[in-house]
């Protein structure tokens, strides 16, 4: 047998083996009897196991004794089994039921306020923008380098007091050639005059010798005619009378350019001169100087350091004129229209409302207003303010926490929560708590909205109110 064949029978036997030893495992299994319904032996062998007669009988006596102890003890246990369960059912039944009556009478807990009616002075709260209403950055007139730098921020100032000195050798030497200039342009149009006053004199001359030349020439002529003179006299006469004719036209000429001339001086002359001014108030301006009495607020130089024409150099501003600016929703600006002296608070201080723009940007207007008091806030600074509106009447005050999207307020009625829209009117401070002031026809003095801030805040939601603000 080859080594192939061998190695399959060793494959093959165990296989049959284990196939067999199910097969058989099956067949006792079906075959076996099985338990009765009460758990005790299997039918075929207690018939197997009767004997006849009154052996029988005890036996069968005993074996329905047996059956019934069995069956009783099968009974009391399926009780308890039941009564058991019936109770875990009962207790759990009861568990659900207290769940539910939890889930259905639980409130929550909130605080809530008695409403009045009242006359209110609203606040608004903005930001606003520390400035000065006189301040002057003070630039470069040139491009050169700073000489001198005789102050420091923080430093008062007067009126024409010198703060900082910029190098001006070179436009110093510019100035003089300007000057050169002008004073080339002025000599110019003094000669040009003289030369209009020659010219005219000498005119008159010219045609008199134009005269005296054209009578030459006609008495050369007439001896040329009659073979009495040579032809070089007559060619002489008419050169001289020719020549002469060419001097009268160029004087002629020469006057009626004057005009032109001299407008043209005199424009070369002003052009010069106005560079000439510009070079001097440059050179002028090369000490920079405080326009008014003030403090010096930021400088951006330093000794010796190159700048550029229009750069900002120094900034001075007055202090007695400290004010802020800010920007009004457009929903209090007719408030703050028809309201006369409008004040505010920022940061401990009083101001006082001076300006308010008629042309709204993005919704907002600008506002003005100015310290009461001497300022130390640095100018740039963003300050809190709350500005003052007109009285207010028959509104109602309610903590921020009451109104929900600036139009909702929850009343409470008979311990349940419904909603009241209502009119922000605007805003206070009560110790330094924000309250809202509201306005709704849907309110009364007396009634009882919901102060405790809920996230789930809606119509119908049961509460319990404890007391009230």
């Amino acid at each position: 047998m080859s080594m192939p064949s061998k190695l399959s029978l060793k494959l093959i036997v165990p296989v049959l083996v284990i196939l067999a030893s199910f097969f058989l495992y099956q067949v006792i299994t079906a075959t076996a009897p099985k338990a009765n319904a009460w758990g005790g032996p299997p039918a075929s062998a207690q018939a197997s196991a009767k004997p006849s007669g009154s052996n029988q009988q005890s036996d069968s006596a005993d074996s329905n004794a047996e059956v019934s102890k069995k069956t009783d003890t099968s009974t009391d246990t399926g009780t308890s089994k039941t009564s058991n369960q019936q109770e875990q059912y009962t207790q759990g039944k009861q568990t659900s039921n207290r769940s539910r009556t939890f889930g259905k009478t639980s409130a929550a807990t909130v605080s809530a306020l008695t409403l009045e009616s009242g006359s209110y002075t609203p606040e608004i709260t903005l930001y606003g923008k520390v400035k000065s209403y006189q301040q002057q950055w003070l630039a470069a007139p040139f491009s050169t380098d700073v000489k001198s730098l005789l102050v420091n921020a923080g430093d008062r100032v007067q009126a024409g007091q010198t703060l900082v000195v910029l190098n001006a050798e070179d436009l110093k030497s510019q100035v003089k050639q300007l000057q050169a200039r002008v004073e080339n342009s002025q000599a110019g149009i003094r000669l040009e005059k003289l030369r209009q006053e020659g010219d005219i004199k000498a005119l008159e001359i010219d045609k008199e010798l134009l005269r005296i030349a054209k009578l030459s020439l006609q008495r050369y002529e007439n001896l040329s005619s009659q073979q009495l003179t040579s032809s070089n006299d007559y060619e002489t006469a008419l050169k001289n009378y020719q020549t002469q004719l060419l001097n009268v036209q160029n004087r002629e000429f020469s006057i009626a350019k004057h005009e032109d001339s001299l407008t043209q001086m005199e424009a070369q002359t002003r052009e010069a001169a106005s560079q000439l001014e510009e070079a001097e108030r440059q050179l002028s301006e090369a000490k920079v100087i405080a326009p008014f009495d003030g403090v010096i607020g930021q400088i951006n130089v330093e000794l010796g350091e190159s700048v550029t024409a229009n750069q900002e150099l120094v900034l001075v501003f007055d202090e007695t004129r400290m004010g802020l600016e800010t920007k009004v929703p457009l929903r209090w600006a007719s408030s703050l229209w028809k309201a006369d002296g409008v004040t505010a608070q920022a940061n401990g201080y009083e101001l006082t409302m001076t300006d308010l723009d008629s042309v709204a940007n993005n919704g907002v207007i600008a506002a003005r207003f100015k310290f009461e008091n001497q300022t130390y806030e640095a100018l740039g600074k963003h300050l809190q303010i709350r500005v003052a509106l007109p009285v207010l009447e028959d509104v109602y005050s309610v903590p921020a926490s009451s109104l929900y999207e600036n139009r909702v307020i929850y009343r409470i009625e008979d311990g349940l929560l419904k909603a009241v829209p209502v009119e922000l009117q605007g805003q206070l401070t009560n110790n330094g708590d924000t309250w809202a002031l509201v306005a709704s026809n849907d309110l009364s003095s007396g009634q009882q909205v919901l102060v405790t801030r809920l996230p789930n805040a809606a119509t119908g939601l049961q509460v319990r109110a404890l007391g009230g603000l």
